[in-house]
Protein backbone atom coordinates (compact mmCIF):
# COMPACT_ATOMS: atom_id res chain seq x y z
CA UNK A 1 0.00 0.00 0.00
CA UNK A 2 2.92 2.45 0.46
CA UNK A 3 4.47 1.66 -2.77
CA UNK A 4 4.24 5.00 -5.13
CA UNK A 5 3.65 4.31 -8.53
CA UNK A 6 3.53 6.96 -11.80
CA UNK A 7 2.55 5.95 -15.32
CA UNK A 8 2.92 8.24 -18.11
CA UNK A 9 -1.08 7.79 -19.94
CA UNK A 10 -3.54 10.19 -19.95
CA UNK A 11 -6.80 7.37 -20.94
CA UNK A 12 -7.73 4.41 -20.24
CA UNK A 13 -9.22 1.17 -21.98
CA UNK A 14 -12.84 1.69 -20.64
CA UNK A 15 -14.22 -2.06 -19.61
CA UNK A 16 -18.07 -2.47 -19.86
CA UNK A 17 -20.29 -4.82 -17.12
CA UNK A 18 -18.48 -7.74 -18.76
CA UNK A 19 -15.08 -6.49 -18.16
CA UNK A 20 -14.95 -6.39 -22.01
CA UNK A 21 -13.42 -2.91 -24.00
CA UNK A 22 -15.77 -1.25 -24.80
CA UNK A 23 -13.71 0.61 -27.43
CA UNK A 24 -13.95 3.92 -25.70
CA UNK A 25 -10.65 5.70 -23.77
CA UNK A 26 -11.71 7.91 -21.30
CA UNK A 27 -9.76 10.36 -19.52
CA UNK A 28 -8.22 9.45 -16.20
CA UNK A 29 -7.85 12.74 -14.70
CA UNK A 30 -10.34 13.34 -11.81
CA UNK A 31 -10.64 9.40 -11.72
CA UNK A 32 -9.27 7.35 -8.40
CA UNK A 33 -7.00 5.20 -10.85
CA UNK A 34 -5.38 8.36 -12.14
CA UNK A 35 -1.24 7.49 -11.82
CA UNK A 36 -0.43 10.89 -14.12
CA UNK A 37 1.35 12.07 -10.78
CA UNK A 38 3.64 9.58 -7.97
CA UNK A 39 0.73 8.27 -6.27
CA UNK A 40 0.87 6.16 -2.88
CA UNK A 41 -1.10 2.99 -4.04
CA UNK A 42 -3.03 3.09 -0.61
CA UNK A 43 -4.75 6.08 -0.90
CA UNK A 44 -6.81 5.50 -3.49
CA UNK A 45 -6.43 1.28 -3.89
CA UNK A 46 -10.18 1.48 -1.88
CA UNK A 47 -12.22 3.63 -4.07
CA UNK A 48 -11.82 2.13 -7.16
CA UNK A 49 -14.42 -0.13 -8.40
CA UNK A 50 -14.01 -3.87 -8.92
CA UNK A 51 -11.49 -3.64 -5.72
CA UNK A 52 -8.65 -2.19 -6.80
CA UNK A 53 -6.55 -1.15 -9.89
CA UNK A 54 -6.41 -3.83 -12.65
CA UNK A 55 -6.61 -0.97 -15.48
CA UNK A 56 -4.83 -0.79 -18.82
CA UNK A 57 -3.47 2.62 -19.48
CA UNK A 58 -2.78 3.91 -22.43
CA UNK A 59 0.85 4.87 -23.15
CA UNK A 60 1.42 9.00 -24.02
CA UNK A 61 4.05 7.82 -26.72
CA UNK A 62 3.92 6.90 -30.67
CA UNK A 63 3.45 3.59 -32.02
CA UNK A 64 6.45 1.47 -31.94
CA UNK A 65 8.20 4.11 -29.83
CA UNK A 66 10.47 2.90 -26.99
CA UNK A 67 9.96 5.13 -23.66
CA UNK A 68 9.75 5.25 -19.73
CA UNK A 69 5.87 3.90 -19.68
CA UNK A 70 5.86 3.64 -15.39
CA UNK A 71 8.13 3.74 -12.29
CA UNK A 72 7.35 2.57 -8.92
CA UNK A 73 8.92 3.62 -5.45
CA UNK A 74 9.64 1.38 -2.09
CA UNK A 75 9.65 4.55 0.00
CA UNK A 76 10.90 2.57 3.16
CA UNK A 77 13.98 0.68 1.57
CA UNK A 78 14.34 2.84 -1.87
CA UNK A 79 14.08 0.34 -4.37
CA UNK A 80 12.73 1.99 -7.51
CA UNK A 81 11.31 -0.03 -10.60
CA UNK A 82 11.35 1.88 -14.01
CA UNK A 83 9.47 0.38 -17.34
CA UNK A 84 10.65 1.39 -20.50
CA UNK A 85 8.51 -0.52 -23.27
CA UNK A 86 7.24 -0.20 -27.29
CA UNK A 87 4.68 -1.64 -26.40
CA UNK A 88 1.12 0.61 -26.65
CA UNK A 89 -0.31 -0.25 -22.89
CA UNK A 90 0.71 -0.92 -19.47
CA UNK A 91 -1.71 -3.11 -17.26
CA UNK A 92 -1.29 -2.38 -13.40
CA UNK A 93 -3.10 -4.55 -11.07
CA UNK A 94 -2.60 -5.00 -7.89
CA UNK A 95 -3.60 -8.65 -6.74
CA UNK A 96 -7.63 -8.02 -6.62
CA UNK A 97 -7.91 -11.30 -6.69
CA UNK A 98 -5.84 -12.94 -4.20
CA UNK A 99 -7.92 -14.77 -1.58
CA UNK A 100 -6.21 -15.99 0.88
CA UNK A 101 -4.14 -18.33 -1.50
CA UNK A 102 -1.33 -20.22 0.65
CA UNK A 103 1.92 -19.68 -0.99
CA UNK A 104 6.03 -19.65 -0.62
CA UNK A 105 7.05 -20.96 2.91
CA UNK A 106 2.85 -21.27 3.81
CA UNK A 107 2.20 -17.15 3.61
CA UNK A 108 -1.09 -16.05 2.79
CA UNK A 109 -1.18 -14.36 -0.22
CA UNK A 110 -4.41 -11.83 0.04
CA UNK A 111 -5.55 -8.74 -1.81
CA UNK A 112 -3.15 -6.26 -3.00
CA UNK A 113 -0.51 -7.85 -1.92
CA UNK A 114 1.15 -7.45 -4.82
CA UNK A 115 1.69 -5.48 -7.89
CA UNK A 116 2.00 -6.03 -11.51
CA UNK A 117 3.03 -4.14 -14.09
CA UNK A 118 2.37 -5.85 -17.43
CA UNK A 119 2.95 -4.14 -21.08
CA UNK A 120 0.96 -4.92 -23.90
CA UNK A 121 -1.39 -4.47 -26.79
CA UNK A 122 -4.64 -3.02 -26.05
CA UNK A 123 -6.75 -5.50 -24.87
CA UNK A 124 -9.97 -6.33 -27.80
CA UNK A 125 -7.30 -4.46 -30.38
CA UNK A 126 -8.45 -6.56 -32.92
CA UNK A 127 -12.31 -5.55 -32.68
CA UNK A 128 -11.77 -1.82 -32.26
CA UNK A 129 -10.57 -0.27 -34.92
CA UNK A 130 -9.34 3.12 -32.86
CA UNK A 131 -7.27 0.79 -31.29
CA UNK A 132 -3.89 0.00 -32.41
CA UNK A 133 -3.49 -3.03 -34.42
CA UNK A 134 -2.43 -6.38 -33.35
CA UNK A 135 -2.70 -7.53 -36.68
CA UNK A 136 0.51 -9.89 -38.13
CA UNK A 137 -0.01 -10.90 -41.78
CA UNK A 138 1.87 -13.67 -43.08
CA UNK A 139 5.54 -13.29 -43.30
CA UNK A 140 5.65 -10.40 -41.01
CA UNK A 141 7.33 -10.73 -38.23
CA UNK A 142 6.61 -9.36 -34.57
CA UNK A 143 8.78 -7.46 -32.09
CA UNK A 144 8.54 -5.47 -28.86
CA UNK A 145 10.49 -4.58 -26.51
CA UNK A 146 10.08 -4.05 -22.37
CA UNK A 147 13.15 -3.40 -20.07
CA UNK A 148 12.14 -3.66 -16.40
CA UNK A 149 14.99 -1.08 -14.65
CA UNK A 150 16.05 -1.93 -11.20
CA UNK A 151 17.30 0.87 -8.67
CA UNK A 152 17.28 3.00 -6.00
CA UNK A 153 16.25 6.30 -5.44
CA UNK A 154 19.09 8.76 -5.49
Amino acid sequence: MDHKVIVDADTYTEFGKEITPTGKLPALKGTAWDLSTMTRLGDKIHDIPLNGYHHCYVLNKEDGEMKKAAEVIEPNSGRKLEVFTTQPGITVYASNGLDNITGKYGIAYTPHMALCLETQSLPDAVNHPNFPSTLLKPGEKYFETVIYDFGIVK
